[in-house]
């Protein structure tokens, strides 16, 4: 499982960084036996906050 995580307009701290690892780690654990890889960008754009995810299967899918 090789995840990457960066931040656009924000810095992603250590402890942000093992919960969305973590989190993604058990939401793909749950449908998926095979490992994983892909990168998560956090945004934040004034107030709010958003998160894009592009995760690729060790199967082949996307």
């Amino acid at each position: 499982m090789k995840l990457r995580i960066s931040g656009k307009h924000m810095d992603i701290g250590d402890a942000f960084r093992t919960r969305i690892n973590d989190r993604v780690g058990e939401a793909i654990g749950k449908y998926f036996d095979r490992g994983f890889s892909g990168h998560v960008t956090v945004i934040k754009s004034g107030s709010r906050f958003s998160a894009d995810c592009m995760i690729r299967l060790d199967s082949g899918a996307s």
